[in-house]
């Protein structure tokens, strides 16, 4: 990891009698596109106030550049924030939005106009510097605000579900543009979202909070395939879930459920020992189904029934029931020899053993 930009220790913050973040430890790396990534309530927003100086924590410290913050106000930072409402001022232009930062500053006029220039060329606005924000549509007033903190040159940009009012096109539009504007400036981006698939798609790596807490921080591919707690793993999307306990078999490792499914396990040194009750997480994408008279070229082959199938576009969802009690979400490719499977019909499924993962308790 680069030097840190950001570092949060034993930070805690309550509100009444409520913890909203509870003795929070997190490096952040200088130039790194960070999220924080959980339900409503869950404390990110909370956390990156904190480090924007918006809020004070109750104890712990909160350090930028090695330095501690936490009773340095929000403007002496050099923390920017672009907010989910985005507060531009509706009787300046453009350029005036992106100025007025720097005027505060005492910046000379010719630097203003310089920076000004070049950060509307950075976010892909130019021209459009003698405008008024209700002239511009909704992704160009997003880029606007997001120019508005970039201008000031930040050590760190805080972003808190900035795209969160954007229709869908637009919101993975500003996705691109956010990912590439973060990388041609090289600062510290913090993002707050509850949306999984945005978080996997911008990040270097996301914090997974519940409760005021971390339970995961990992890169996108870690937190999406190999969750360590049942709620990430219900959270990223893991809807199999199987319980059972441990057993061993010729030096391999496997998961007995209570209906009597003898399931492979991945044999990862990170992998719980105990033979105490276990869960195991499945996505429904790394499971195949295959009709009665192909065999699954996997580890973990069943039969069971199709109970329902529905068609989402690019790709179709079945349920499917393994020996009369458990029940399987499995997602296909909608083009694939799957789509002929109907529902009550007779099927195979399988999956890798590595494909699923071994949780931790919460």
């Amino acid at each position: 990891m680069n030097t840190p930009s950001v570092e949060l220790r034993d930070v805690t913050k309550h509100f009444a009698t409520a913890i909203a973040v509870n003795r929070v430890n997190l490096t952040i790396a200088r130039g790194e596109f960070f999220s924080f990534l959980g339900p409503s309530g869950c404390g990110k927003t909370t956390t990156l106030r904190m480090i924007g100086g918006l809020e004070t924590p109750d104890s712990g410290d909160i350090l930028i550049n090695g330095e501690r913050v936490n009773e340095i106000p929000p403007y002496e930072r050099n923390v920017s924030t672009v907010f989910q409402r985005l507060a531009l001022f509706p009787h300046l232009t453009i350029t005036e939005n992106l100025a007025f930062g720097l005027k505060i500053q005492h910046q000379a006029y010719d630097v203003i106009q310089e920076k000004v220039a070049a950060t509307l060329e950075l976010v892909h606005l130019p021209g459009l510097q003698d405008r008024y924000p209700d002239q511009l549509s909704g992704g160009q007033q997003q880029r606007v605000a997001l120019a508005r903190s970039l201008v000031l040159e930040p050590e760190v940009l805080l972003l808190d579900e900035p795209l969160s009012a954007l229709d869908r096109k637009l919101r993975k539009e500003m996705q691109v543009e956010l990912r590439r504007i973060q990388r041609e400036v090289s600062i510290t981006f913090i993002y707050v979202t509850h949306d999984q698939k945005e978080a996997i798609s911008m990040s270097d790596r996301i914090a997974i909070m519940k409760e005021g807490k971390i339970v995961q921080v990992g890169s996108p591919r870690e937190i999406f395939e190999r969750p360590r707690t049942a709620f990430v793993a219900d959270f990223m999307g893991a809807s199999n879930l199987f319980s059972g306990q441990l057993i061993e078999r010729n030096g391999k490792r496997y998961l007995k459920t209570q209906s009597g499914l003898v399931i492979q396990v991945p044999n990862s040194d990170e992998s719980p020992h105990s033979q105490d009750q276990q869960l195991l997480a499945l996505r429904p994408e790394a499971i195949g189904i295959f009709r009665k008279d192909q065999n699954p070229p996997t580890e973990n082959s069943f039969a069971g029934r199709v109970l329902d199938r529905a068609y989402l576009g690019e790709m179709l969802e079945f349920e499917v029931l393994l020996n009369g009690t458990e029940r399987v979400r499995i997602h296909s490719h909608s083009r694939s020899p799957a789509d002929e499977i109907l529902v009550d019909e007779e099927v195979l499924i399988g999956w890798d053993a590595n494909s699923a993962s071994l949780l931790r308790e919460e």
